[in-house]
């Protein structure tokens, strides 16, 4: 088990898989994952749909798939998340993209490659997997086990980080 940090730094957005599935015990600990994930008082407005297989086929003209074995796209529920009664800001979104953060992680942990795909068609996407109204969705999770090839390797921009002089301001 490595430290956070060497985590948080070896997780890229990888862009092309081996056919290799996914294991049932690896998607559960990437769903397991997501149930861990704090979000705005604990209301967990989100919904997973797990992709595998001939069903990949439903979304892959709604976004980039890069050929992975697994998608998983997360729904948000607007309705069910916590809004911050100073300007009524819902935080679904928020709430959404840290549950894909933890489930990257946990599957970068594991040694599969991840793609945080936001790029959707989202008319598309629901009218594929014929969604409930009250479900946006908002993210789409690939992963899989990486190809052997330039693709799946970082691009040359994960390296380029702002410095922190840049990017914090201690204020007294």
């Amino acid at each position: 088990m490595q430290d956070f940090l060497s985590l948080a730094m070896s997780r890229y957005s990888c862009r092309a898989y081996a056919p290799t599935p996914v294991s049932d015990a690896q998607i559960s600990r990437i769903l397991e994952a997501a149930k861990v994930a704090p979000t705005a008082c604990n209301l967990q407005p989100f919904r997973l749909l797990v992709l595998t297989g001939e069903s990949l086929k439903k979304i892959e003209k709604t976004a980039w798939l890069y050929g992975a074995p697994l998608a998983i796209v997360l729904c948000t529920v607007e309705s069910e998340a916590w809004q911050r009664k100073y300007d009524s800001q819902n935080f679904a979104v928020v709430d959404g993209a840290i549950v894909m953060t933890h489930m990257l992680l946990e599957a970068t942990e594991m040694g599969l490659g991840t793609c945080f795909v936001g790029a959707i068609k989202t008319p598309l996407l629901t009218e594929a997997l014929k969604l409930d109204p009250a479900l946006r969705p908002q993210f789409i999770m690939v992963a899989g086990h990486k190809a052997e090839s330039e693709e799946s390797k970082p691009h040359p921009r994960h390296y380029e980080r702002k410095s922190l002089d840049d990017l914090v301001t201690y204020l007294n």
